[in-house]
């Protein structure tokens, strides 16, 4: 959630950025883009929370 308290993947007519949505879940930046390069490295606990956040 951001500060207005909506998901960053719901902003109208916003491009979402990779610190949107770790801040969104409280994870690193770094952390986002291993997700999305598919990066095993990640656990799957935080893995699901970042695909979550994506839809």
């Amino acid at each position: 959630m951001n500060d207005n308290g909506s998901s960053p993947s719901k902003r109208a007519g916003k491009a979402v950025t990779v610190t949107d949505i770790a801040r969104a879940i409280g994870v690193s930046r770094a952390t986002v883009s291993l997700v999305l390069r598919g990066s095993p490295l990640v656990n799957v606990d935080t893995r699901a929370k970042v695909e979550a956040e994506l839809r």
